[in-house]
């Protein structure tokens, strides 16, 4: 079973819940054409019949994982089928040879002429073979291809995934060289102008930078942690701009401990409102 994969493990649970349901199809017709049926006949009939089917299903799970295992070596599913019929009929003839030599068909038919047309018809097992083989190698295809389908739907799901975060993480770098740039331009002139400004300009500075840069290893970050972060880069604005700036904030604090959000998208939003509005003291 470990050499087995997913689809294939689930074809041998599918070869089990619909054996038992099929041998009692195929063994309804056969049952209505003898005369006289016994107990014992019926249970070895099953026996064998649910044997036949389970060997059949066991066949094409095997021949799915070798065809699977080395596809340039043995071909295309149109292989797999002519190979999956021929040694599923030549299994089905050997089950009908050993019925033969258990002499069953004496326990359910008593007429020797019809004893006898039975023993000597091949045509019926070949046809019981073939008919069997192609409902197993339906229910198979049918389940290949729905496993298929949901895992081509899960790759596609996992790289929209994936070029999601690679997005983000590049919006990310993005914003630290360009905002790092301008704080240092205006910490420059601060430095000049009003040194105790400029000081509290470098904490804000310094704070931003060590929660930004902890908040890069994640998608997801604490709105408290987002909101810190907001607050430090606005007072820094609030420097640059002096009065044509104000900002107020109106969260509840359990909602800051409690709430998550996408990290940066609060200081994305506050960064692209100043940006895109014209700053004045009117």
């Amino acid at each position: 079973m470990k050499a087995f994969n997913d689809t294939e493990r689930k074809l041998l649970r599918i070869a089990v819940f619909t054996s038992i349901p099929l041998v009692v199809v195929t063994m309804i017709p056969i049952l209505n054409t003898f005369r006289t049926i016994t107990d014992p006949f019926i249970l070895l009939l099953f026996i064998i019949s649910l044997t036949h089917i389970l060997s059949i299903w066991i066949i094409n799970v095997i021949l799915v994982h070798i065809f699977n295992k080395g596809t340039k070596q043995y071909g295309s599913n149109q292989l797999r089928y002519v190979v999956s019929f021929a040694i599923c009929i030549t299994v089905t003839f050997v089950f009908f040879l050993f019925l033969r030599s258990l002499n069953i068909l004496e326990m359910a038919i008593d007429d020797p002429e019809i004893l006898r047309k039975h023993r000597e018809s091949f045509i019926g097992p070949l046809l019981s073979g073939f008919f069997t083989n192609l409902f197993v190698l339906l229910i198979q295809e049918l389940t290949i291809i729905h496993e298929n389908k949901s895992r081509v739907e899960l790759e596609n799901a996992q790289l929209r995934v994936e070029n999601t975060e690679a997005f983000n993480q590049q919006l990310k770098q993005q914003i630290h060289p360009h905002f790092l740039f301008n704080s240092l331009s205006v910490l420059k002139s601060l430095i000049k102008d009003s040194p105790d400004i400029a000081e509290d300009y470098v904490i804000r500075l310094s704070d931003f930078l060590r929660l930004s840069i902890s908040s890069n290893y994640n998608n997801v970050v604490r709105l408290g942690d987002e909101h810190r972060m907001s607050l430090d880069y606005l007072e820094m604005q609030k420097i640059r701009f002096g009065d044509a700036l104000h900002f107020s904030f109106d969260i509840p604090e359990p909602t800051l401990c409690s709430c998550f959000v996408p990290s940066f998208s609060l200081q994305s939003l506050l960064e692209n409102a100043i940006k895109h509005n014209t700053l004045t003291d009117s």
